[in-house]
C-alpha cells in the first residue's frame, strides 16, 4: 500500500488544457481530464478570482478550456453568447416585420379618387376645432384599433396656410388588416422646390397631369366615412386637410396619433428620436419609398395595431 502510494505520487499525466506533463500531484481532476497549476493559475488570473477556487470548482471543464484559450473571462464569455443569441433573435424580428410590411403593400387594393365636377372650397384653419387625440388604455375597445383609416400627406412645406398638397394616401383597416388605399399625387399651383422633390421624391414632372386638391378631395371624405382616424404625427395631416376641405368632425370618429404612443411604447429602448424613419429600422421595416404618402401611412397604420394590441395585452397580463 505504501509503496502504491509513493507510486502515485510520482505517476505522470499530461495537462489536458496545455498538454504539458506534470506528477499527477500537480493536477486537478476535472471530469477525467488533468488541469495543471499553471493552467488554474492562468485561469484565475483571467477570471480575477486568485483568492477565489470557487469558480474553478463549480465551472465545468469546457468553460475553463474556453476562458484559457479565449483569454476571456467566463462571464464575458457568457456575455458575448448572449449578445449574439439577441442579435440572431433581433435579425429574426425584423426579418419578420418586413416580410409581414411587404406582403401588407403587394396585397393592398389601390382605389383612384374620382375627379368630382363640385369644387370643394378652402377652409380656414381659425375655425377647425381643437383636436382631442385619443390614448390606448384598458378601456379601448380592439374594433378601434382594428378598424380605422390610417392617413399620410406630402406638401410643398411645413406651412398649411401657405404650403400645398403634394400626395394624399388614406389606408382603411378591418379587422386588423389593410384592404384598400385611396391615393393619389395632386398638382400644385405653385412649382415644387428641389429641397422638398430632394425629401419626397415629387418632382414637377410626376405631378404635371395630376388632378387638383379641390377636386377629388370629397372622394377621400367619403372613403374615410366615419371610421377613425390614425396617423404619425396626426395633427399636421389634419391640417392640411382640413384646409383643403375635408371636414373630419362632420361625425363622431376618435383621432390617433401614433407618434406619442411611439413615445409610450419605446423609450426604454434609447432610440435617437421617435421620427417614422427612425422606428421602422427599428422594427425593421423597410419602405421602398419612404416619405411617399402610402408606405408612410401602411407604416404608420401596422405600427398601430401592432403597439395598441401590445398595449391591451400588458394591460389584461397585469
Amino acid at each position: 500500500m505504501f509503496f502504491d502510494n509513493i507510486k502515485n505520487i510520482f505517476k505522470e499525466e499530461k495537462c489536458s488544457i496545455c498538454n504539458n506533463i506534470y506528477f499527477i500531484s500537480n493536477l486537478t481532476l476535472k471530469e477525467d481530464k488533468y488541469i495543471c497549476k499553471n493552467c488554474k493559475k492562468n485561469f484565475d488570473k483571467i477570471n480575477n478570482c486568485f483568492d477565489d477556487d470557487l469558480l474553478f470548482e463549480k465551472s465545468n471543464f469546457d468553460k475553463i478550456l474556453e476562458s484559457i484559450t479565449k483569454k476571456e473571462s467566463i462571464r464575458s464569455i457568457e456575455f458575448s453568447k448572449k449578445l449574439e443569441q439577441y442579435k440572431i433573435a433581433e435579425k429574426k424580428r425584423k426579418e419578420k416585420n418586413n416580410e409581414m410590411f411587404q406582403y401588407n403593400l403587394q396585397n393592398l387594393r389601390f382605389i383612384t379618387p374620382e375627379n368630382s365636377n363640385i369644387k370643394v372650397s378652402k377652409k380656414a384653419l381659425k375655425d377647425m376645432p381643437v383636436v382631442k387625440f385619443k390614448n390606448i388604455t384598458s378601456k379601448t375597445s380592439l374594433s378601434s384599433i382594428d378598424n380605422f383609416v390610417v392617413i399620410d400627406t406630402e406638401t410643398t412645406g411645413l406651412r398649411p396656410s401657405v404650403d400645398e398638397l403634394l400626395e394624399v394616401s388614406a389606408i382603411r383597416f378591418i379587422d386588423y388588416e389593410p384592404t384598400e388605399c385611396l391615393t393619389t399625387l395632386i398638382k400644385p399651383k405653385k412649382t415644387i422646390s428641389n429641397e422638398i422633390e430632394h425629401i419626397n421624391h415629387i418632382s414637377n414632372e410626376m405631378v404635371e397631369k395630376s388632378p387638383n386638391v379641390e377636386y377629388i378631395i370629397q372622394s377621400f371624405s367619403n372613403f374615410i366615412e366615419d371610421y377613425n382616424v390614425v396617423g404619425y404625427n396626426l395633427e399636421f395631416d389634419l391640417n392640411f386637410l382640413y384646409k383643403n376641405g375635408l371636414d373630419f368632425f362632420n361625425k363622431k370618429r376618435y383621432f390617433y396619433d401614433v407618434l406619442p404612443l411611439c413615445k409610450k411604447i419605446f423609450k426604454e429602448f434609447n432610440l435617437p428620436n421617435y421620427k417614422l424613419d427612425t422606428i421602422c429600422e427599428y422594427l425593421g421595416i423597410k419602405r421602398n419609398h419612404a416619405h411617399r404618402a402610402t408606405e408612410d401611412a401602411l407604416a404608420t397604420g401596422i405600427i398601430f395595431r401592432d403597439i395598441g394590441h401590445s398595449i391591451k395585452e400588458k394591460f389584461y397580463n397585469k
